[in-house]
């Protein structure tokens, strides 16, 4: 049975279990440019932004995620005009917004174990995280914005907006 689970009740081996996920999946975890998974760290989710990771199990086996960060325009802005990149925009993000002070979303990744894609796992996981953390912050619809470094994370950035109807922004990179 599918679940889609939020930080409440996640755990640190769920934590772990995704950053191994990450690692073997993800070719550019270990570029400089982007935001390695173990800076995303068990407090952080936990505690500063509990409302941007979901996770996807089937039982009690991690599949996938979904995850988010809380934005404001201007960093937003020199993300899409390349003036930072995403490790940068990751560690302003950390030290100047929160998930009552923001005003758009990044859609920072989603990830699916292969034997569960063409599922709308992604899709459902990554809508599931918008909408609790505009909940939680009583946020109409901030701006969406992403960085596609597959022809994947392009569709699901697409199936998102067509989901939700919300203002979004963004540019593909596919990642070599």
């Amino acid at each position: 049975m599918i679940n889609f689970i939020g930080s409440d009740k996640f755990t640190r081996k769920d934590k772990d279990d995704g950053i191994k996920m990450a690692e073997k999946f993800f070719p550019w975890i270990e570029d400089e440019n982007y935001v390695s998974p173990d800076e995303v760290t068990y407090d952080l989710i936990k505690n500063i932004y509990p409302n941007s990771v979901i996770y996807i199990k089937d039982n009690a086996k991690l599949i996938g995620h979904a995850f988010i960060l809380p934005c404001n325009k201007r960093i937003m802005n020199n993300f899409l005009a390349k003036k930072i990149n995403e490790k940068q925009m990751f560690h302003l993000i950390k030290d100047q917004v929160n998930e009552k002070s923001f005003d758009c979303i990044y859609l920072a990744s989603a990830f699916v174990l292969p034997e569960y894609r063409k599922k709308g796992l992604a899709t459902k996981a990554m809508v599931l995280a918008i909408k609790r953390l505009c909940e939680a912050s009583n946020k109409d619809k901030p701006i969406l914005f992403y960085e596609a470094l597959s022809a994947e994370g392009n569709k699901l950035s697409k199936k998102v907006n067509e989901e939700l109807g919300f203002e979004m922004k963004g540019f593909v990179e596919i990642y070599q």
